[in-house]
C-alpha cells in the first residue's frame, strides 16, 4: 500500500477531523439486581414446567420454519430445473434445425465437387443428364 504526505498548500478544501471522545454513561450504569432464588419452600417445579413448554414451543416453531423454508427451497430448485428443461428442449430443437441445415450444405458441396470432377473426366456425362 502506497502512502503519501499531502502538504498544507496541497490540502485545498480538507477540514481537520475533530475527536468528540464518547460517553460512558451507557457503560457505568448499574444492572438491575438478579431475582431472589426460590427458597426451601417455594417450589421450582412450575418454573421448569414453563422452561419445557417454552423449549418444546421453539422447537415446533423452528421445526416448522425448517420445513417451510425447506419448502420453498424445493419449489425453486423445482421452477428452475423446469425453465432449464425448456431451454433444453428449445436449445435442442435450434440445433437440429442448424445441423440439418448445414448436413443440406455439405451435401450439396459434395455433390458439386462429384459433378464438377465427374465433367472434367468426361464432358460427355452432362449430355444423359439433360
Amino acid at each position: 500500500m502506497s502512502s503519501r504526505i499531502i502538504r498544507a498548500r496541497e490540502a485545498g478544501d480538507f477540514q481537520p477531523l475533530v475527536w468528540t471522545g464518547w460517553s460512558t454513561e451507557s457503560v457505568d450504569r448499574k444492572a438491575p439486581p438478579p431475582p431472589e432464588p426460590a427458597g426451601p419452600g417455594e417450589s421450582s417445579q412450575p418454573l421448569q414446567q414453563q422452561i419445557e413448554a417454552a423449549r418444546q414451543q421453539g422447537f415446533k416453531e423452528g421445526e416448522a420454519a425448517g420445513a417451510a423454508a425447506c419448502r420453498r427451497e424445493m419449489q425453486e430448485a423445482a421452477r428452475q430445473m423446469a425453465v432449464a428443461v425448456r431451454n433444453a428442449v428449445t436449445e435442442q430443437a435450434r440445433l437440429r434445425a442448424e445441423a440439418e441445415r448445414d448436413v443440406v450444405r455439405i451435401a450439396l458441396a459434395i455433390a458439386r465437387k462429384i459433378l464438377r470432377r465427374e465433367v472434367r473426366i468426361d464432358p460427355h456425362v452432362a449430355i444423359g443428364l439433360v
